[in-house]
């Protein structure tokens, strides 16, 4: 049995951390649409008050803190931020209509996934849905970006060979790319589930550290593998707005040489365009 050290599951306490993240850019990522008759641009706003002849609201991520007030009669609509539409007559009423998930749904995802970070790897990622808003085709690549600081010792093997008693092996992805299909369960809208399967295909190294009794290095050897198999991905999919949405899940091995029985955790920051 062969580990792969740099895809062992991480400390759990890191993973509250990155869910607290998560919970900020939700916060952050908030914003209101308002669309006046004369002009074609969205105002970028945190609605204050949406109630009678005129709406406040405050510059979305913006340093000041002054509150802004225009009338109803000089705007076509406001989009806010759960989706819901707000649509201005000639009589200046407002009529309140829910946008449907599918026409504001994107059909392209382009991510970084943060939870890579946590075995030291720079994974990006994206995804397409040519036919509907269920299925999405995915690809990503990861590199290793400081394989020393990452290497695990393990004792899985021991042997005896005349004076050599004892051997260390450790080993890790340089990189690795990954082709596959997901479905997602329910509706566009804020929570989705998601799994698929995936082509994972790259390079590994494995290095050998023989000692004698005293644990004194003897040799030292070296062995570049292909690396592929075949994973199996389950995330939960959150629309943060109409643009920034997360993807927080797991990578499990199905079939994978050399073999690994670790799960690798995902925590992605998706752009929708």
């Amino acid at each position: 049995m062969i580990f792969w050290p740099s895809l062992i599951f991480p400390d759990m306490k890191r993973i509250p951390l990155i869910l607290l993240l998560l919970s900020l850019v939700s916060h952050i990522a908030a914003q209101d649409l308002i669309y006046r008759k004369d002009s074609s641009f969205a105002i970028k706003a945190r609605i204050v008050m949406n109630q009678g002849p005129e709406r406040t609201y405050t510059l979305y991520n913006s340093g000041d803190s002054l509150i802004y007030h225009i009338l109803t009669l000089k705007l076509d609509s406001i989009v806010y931020q759960d989706g819901t539409r707000e649509v201005f007559n000639s009589q200046h009423t407002a009529e309140l209509s829910p946008i449907p998930p599918e026409q504001t749904f994107k059909h392209h995802l382009a991510g970084i996934d943060i939870g890579a970070w946590m075995y030291k790897n720079a994974r990006l990622s994206y995804e397409y849905f040519p036919f509907n808003t269920n299925i999405g085709f995915k690809g990503s690549v990861s590199v290793k970006v400081s394989p020393k600081s990452i290497e695990v010792w393990t004792n899985e093997d021991e042997y005896y060979d005349e004076q050599f008693l004892y051997m260390n092996i450790r080993g890790y992805s340089t990189w690795h790319a990954t082709l596959g299909c997901n479905y997602y369960f329910f509706r566009p809208g804020s929570f989705r589930a998601i799994t698929g399967l995936h082509y994972l295909v790259g390079a590994y190294k494995l290095s050998q550290v023989i000692t004698d009794a005293n644990y004194n290095v003897v040799e030292t050897r070296e062995i570049k593998k292909t690396l592929n198999g075949l994973l199996l991905n389950t995330y939960l999919y959150w629309s943060l707005n109409e643009y920034l949405s997360v993807n927080v899940g797991f990578d499990t091995p199905l079939i994978v040489n050399p073999q690994m029985r670790r799960v690798v955790f995902t925590a992605e920051f998706l752009l929708n365009f």
